[in-house]
């Protein structure tokens, strides 16, 4: 059952870019608030100071900038979370496991995709790794369908 740790390798390291997702956001913030120089001060002062009409409120773009910063690291820890669980419910059931993860890897191909066009690389680069452990665990897992059906 090499699938499963390569499924839940994929987990942790979705898990872990939450984590430093979060850690970097924080200090974005802080830079945001506190800024270190005069060039981030005035994007700072750009970005607050623009407001989008977002009925019934305006936000800046700063607010909006940051939500989405956040938001990233609450998907990567929860989908993080949500596949460990999924391993751990469905290990004995390689063929409903083997369709999740195919869902799964094409949800990771988009993302990478996006943090290539979009993002830094520190997440494009934890994103490829948990693609390739996906990858690993998709290919076990249908060895072990594919086994599973010769032994019916």
């Amino acid at each position: 059952m090499g699938y499963l740790r390569a499924f839940r390798a994929s987990a942790w390291t979705l898990f872990a870019t939450g984590i430093l997702h979060l850690m970097g956001h924080v200090k974005g913030a802080r830079d945001f608030t506190n800024p270190p120089d005069e060039a981030t001060h005035a994007l700072a002062r750009a970005m607050m100071g623009h407001l989008i009409p977002d009925f019934p409120v305006a936000r800046s773009v700063a607010s909006i900038y940051l939500g989405f910063s956040l938001s990233f690291s609450a998907f990567a820890l929860i989908l993080g979370a949500l596949i460990v669980i999924l391993c751990s419910e469905l290990k004995d059931n390689p063929s409903s496991l083997r369709r999740f993860a195919r869902i799964y890897l094409a949800g990771l191909l988009i993302l990478t995709v996006i943090s290539v066009n979009y993002f830094i690389w520190p997440p494009t680069i934890c994103l490829l790794v948990a693609f390739g452990f996906g990858a690993v665990a998709l290919a076990g897992l249908r060895r072990a369908q594919r086994e599973a059906g010769h032994q019916r």
